[in-house]
């Protein structure tokens, strides 16, 4: 994730919360996601922060509702992923940072291209002359896609979270945050209130420690601003 142009090479580590986030966003029909680019670019970036937090170096204090996180990302070694040490770099020497904020300066480093390659680099998915993405010929949908959903989807039919994935809980909340659970996980079974209503459970649910939940707050928080603001461009323009 770079300010340059530059794409970083794929990582040869398996893939992150990102890269999970963008294949399951993916229409298999269209190979465009199931978001408006406003939606997925805070997405994507909230998806890199919440990996910053599970690994252990993001440190949150909570200033009550009105004021909100603030973030702080903890110095330690490299963690090995062009994507995660960028993003410590875009956030370092920012101590107290507004969660949200943290999040929008990663949605504006590049992330939708950097994601968008690595899925290139690791073989799920294609280029299309209009920069928009496929599935490679060899089908991933069997591989990495369905799989993927499948698990999700599993996720969101269990009764007890506590015995839930964490990382299926993680993009179970990034997508309810994108408000699209049900374009991206169908066929579960559930009336859609139901569905979100169980999204919404399993976001807010006691699964991780605060700065993890810090984190799906202020993806969720900056989702919701792109939203306001593609409605009201919107609305201006009729």
């Amino acid at each position: 994730m770079t300010g340059g142009g530059q794409v970083p090479a794929g990582p040869a580590s398996p893939r992150r919360l990102a890269d999970d986030l963008l294949l399951v966003l993916l229409s298999p029909q269209t190979g465009r996601p199931v978001v408006d680019g406003q939606r997925l670019a805070p997405g994507l970036a909230g998806a890199v922060l919440l990996e910053l937090a599970l690994a252990g170096r993001i440190e949150v204090r909570h200033e009550g509702r009105w004021r909100g996180d603030r973030l702080t990302v903890l110095d330690g070694p490299a963690l090995g992923d062009p994507l995660l040490d960028d993003a410590v770099e875009v956030l370092r020497g920012r101590p107290g940072v507004l969660a949200r904020s943290a999040v929008q300066r990663l949605a504006r480093a590049s992330v939708v291209r950097t994601v968008k390659q690595r899925l290139v680099d690791a073989g799920d998915a294609a280029l299309t002359p209009g920069g928009f993405l496929r599935f490679s010929r060899h089908d991933p949908r069997a591989e990495a896609h369905d799989p993927l959903v499948a698990q999700l989807r599993a996720a969101l039919r269990a009764g007890d979270v506590a015995s839930l994935p964490q990382r299926s809980v993680a993009l179970i909340s990034l997508l309810h945050g994108l408000r699209v659970v049900g374009k991206a996980v169908p066929d579960t079974g559930l009336p859609g209130r139901e569905l979100r209503a169980r999204a919404k459970e399993l976001s807010e649910g006691e699964w991780a420690g605060a700065a993890v939940l810090a984190a799906v707050r202020a993806a969720q928080a900056a989702s919701s601003a792109a939203v306001a603001a593609a409605a009201a461009g919107g609305a201006a323009a009729s």
